[in-house]
């Protein structure tokens, strides 16, 4: 039995399928960022603690091994240590935009209570904004 289907015809659907779940599955969470970031520091700690076991008896290509090991942890953990750092900015910069926009939205009658009230959520998250950045910084 022939198919009638032309076989050029399900590449564009499988792309557009397969770009849709590249899109969606591709994003983080802030807490799969900090995850992440958090095992980096424990692959780094590792790395690190094999230089404690070079010695006198190390050879040239043990030492090299060693700093290769270093230098990939040390690497890998800058980059998710920057994508933690972005998320923070993104989360900074989101809260003062909307904070900005919800002020241009209050209405021109409202009363200083109104308006103080119309923005309480948007303070609120540039305030857990600001505390995340302050806690990531040890301020």
């Amino acid at each position: 039995m022939k198919s009638h289907v032309r076989r050029g015809a399900a590449v564009p659907v499988v792309l557009m399928l397969g770009a849709a779940l590249l899109l969606t599955g591709c994003s983080e969470s802030t807490e799969e960022k900090e995850a992440a970031a958090c095992e980096s520091y424990q692959a780094y700690a590792e790395a690190v603690a094999r230089l404690d076991t070079l010695d006198q008896a190390s050879s040239v290509d043990e030492i090299a091994d060693v700093r290769d090991d270093v230098k990939a942890a040390h690497e890998t953990l800058v980059e998710d240590l920057e994508a933690v750092a972005d998320d923070r900015d993104d989360q900074l910069v989101a809260a003062w935009e909307a904070f900005g926009k919800a002020v241009d939205d209050i209405d021109g009658d409202a009363t200083v209570p109104e308006a103080a009230a119309s923005l309480s959520e948007e303070v609120a998250a540039i305030r857990a904004a600001r505390e995340q950045v302050a806690a990531d910084l040890t301020c």
